[in-house]
């Protein structure tokens, strides 16, 4: 903040002007908290109240020179700020479409493992019923064996193999103990399929199309408008010094 004795020549005596200087002093400093040394400089318009010769220094000129150069420094710097935005606009859209990215490839992997654990956990309740049937040796499954007899023989090895018809005869499993790791099995595998199948959160399309709209925006019409304005501040500058 910045203090002026204005109209500096309607006081023409040098002791006077020191006095209200003084005073004026002495008013601003009991109410404003400077930590710089304080200055109040003298303005005035020149040849104002028939004052033709004021002995008074006028801090007029040195006061606009501050301005223009004040003016002319805030100018660069936002120029110069608006390009640097851009700039961090547009890393930070490359920094999401590329974690964009990152996340689609793993929903599709999630998508992949998934469903085929999914599709794992529904096929074995179709195949131990299947073993089920062949193992109660029902009438009408003998019929069908005369349709497709190596299926059937390769479903009847299974059968034997897996579980056992009388107690304590061959097989690995009861038709109790079957049905139950069938269960576990079965539950499992959903159980994964549903913790491998987790999608991250990803952009949609209409997502993804804003964000590249928002870059070549930002780092097109703005990145020139840029140009344009620093182009035209220096002519101007150019002009002056001229």
């Amino acid at each position: 903040m910045r203090y002026f004795l204005s109209k500096a020549d309607t006081v023409p005596d040098e002791m006077d002007r020191q006095k209200v200087v003084v005073q004026i002093t002495q008013n601003l400093s009991s109410r404003v908290r400077n930590a710089h040394a304080f200055e109040l400089p003298s303005i005035y318009i020149p040849n104002m109240h028939g004052a033709i010769e004021c002995k008074v220094h006028n801090a007029l000129d040195h006061t606009c020179e501050e301005m223009e150069q004040t003016i002319s420094q805030s100018v660069q710097n936002n120029l110069n700020n608006l390009e640097r935005d851009c700039k961090l606009v547009r890393d930070t859209i490359d920094t999401l479409l590329d974690a964009d990215k990152v996340c689609r490839k793993f929903n599709r992997s999630a998508f992949c493992y998934g469903y085929a654990l999914f599709f794992a956990s529904m096929h074995i309740p179709v195949l131990a019923l299947a073993i089920l049937v062949k193992h109660i040796d029902f009438s009408w499954v003998a019929q069908l064996k005369d349709v497709a007899p190596e299926p059937f023989e390769v479903l009847e090895k299974t059968t034997d193999t897996l579980l056992q018809k009388t107690e304590g005869g061959p097989g690995l499993f009861t038709t109790k103990q079957f049905l139950i790791g069938v269960f576990i099995l079965t539950t499992c595998l959903y159980i994964a399929s549903r913790v491998l199948g987790r999608y991250k959160p990803a952009y949609t399309k209409r997502e993804i199309g804003n964000l590249q709209q928002t870059r070549a925006y930002v780092m097109g019409e703005l990145l020139d408008t840029k140009e344009r304005l620093y182009k035209l501040y220096l002519d101007q500058c150019a002009s002056e010094l001229q």
